[in-house]
């Protein structure tokens, strides 16, 4: 019998953020739709159609749980590195942006971020999209609270040199590549969250110095790739990873990997993955103490 540790955020209880969301399900009757521009705070009253802008720095987006869809009429493309993907939420060179509460779906990318600087980001849904959420050479933003689930890619997609961005409290399931995926990335925290039945690692960092891992649950990911893992490292230093679960993986619960080194793992509890549940290769050198696996490939 398979075990089942999922948490949902962590210590916050799942049947009451459901309550939470099922509350502040939006009508359909109404909708606006177009590329909507926004200058300063604003909370949505109804559903929209296209891209919302964030345009100016210091500005909250309160969605108030609407959906924000993509408007297949006009096929606005004005997001991702050569300006033609379609988004629900765009933010390019802003700072101290707050979104909340956002429902984007059927976009390429739910949400596309480019040079942004002391982000909040909460209680939003990046579901259902080729890609759930991109942040490109972006710094100090915390995400706390959101899910990432059911998108074609990966749910969560940080590189291009992004910096001490913190995650917390979150919910990556069932994408279709990584939950998330980190690349070249600088002293991320990565922190009570739950990366499950996604389709190829739980985690991946690649080329990312100094991140922070702990107390999350790697479960079930892996299987439709065929062999992949719960946390995977590939070319990452000064990793810090601390009591996390890793159960049940495709191949590895977790995995170190391409001249990995001066990492500590510790407290970190694994087993019944595919093949290793903590696998270091030859060309890595890590610090691995107190932690708990039934098949050890270090």
């Amino acid at each position: 019998m398979k075990r089942l540790i999922i948490r949902l955020f962590g210590r916050l209880g799942p049947m009451a953020l459901g309550l939470c969301f099922l509350l502040g399900r939006p009508s359909e009757a109404s909708a606006t739709s177009g590329v909507m521009t926004v200058t300063s705070s604003k909370t949505l009253t109804e559903n929209h159609h296209g891209v919302i802008v964030i345009a100016g720095n210091n500005i909250t987006l309160d969605c108030a749980y609407k959906y924000l869809y993509e408007n297949t009429a006009t096929s606005t493309h004005i997001c991702g590195a050569n300006d033609d993907q379609s988004c629900g939420i765009l933010i390019v060179g802003r700072s101290k942006p707050t979104i909340k509460r956002c429902r984007p779906r059927y976009f390429q990318i739910g949400m596309y971020l480019e040079s942004v600087s002391q982000g909040k980001f909460h209680n939003n849904r990046f579901e259902y999209n080729v890609e759930g959420v991109r942040i490109q050479s972006s710094s100090s933003g915390v995400f706390d609270t959101n899910y990432y689930r059911y998108n074609d890619d990966e749910g969560l997609d940080v590189n291009g040199q992004s910096l001490w961005n913190e995650f917390y409290r979150s919910l990556f399931n069932g994408n279709g590549v990584d939950g998330a995926d980190f690349g070249g990335v600088a002293q991320p925290r990565i922190e009570d969250s739950d990366f499950v039945d996604n389709g190829y690692n739980g985690l991946e960092l690649d080329g990312c110095t100094m991140p922070f891992i702990f107390y999350n649950v790697f479960q079930d990911n892996g299987f439709a790739s065929g062999s992949r893992n719960g946390l995977s490292f590939d070319n990452t230093d000064m990793a810090f990873v601390e009591d996390n679960y890793a159960f049940d993986n495709a191949r590895d619960g977790f995995r170190v990997t391409d001249d990995s080194d001066g990492g500590q793992f510790t407290g970190n509890v694994a087993s019944g993955n595919g093949q290793c549940d903590a696998r270091e290769d030859s060309s890595s050198s890590n610090t691995w103490g107190g932690n708990s696996f039934q098949v050890s490939c270090l």
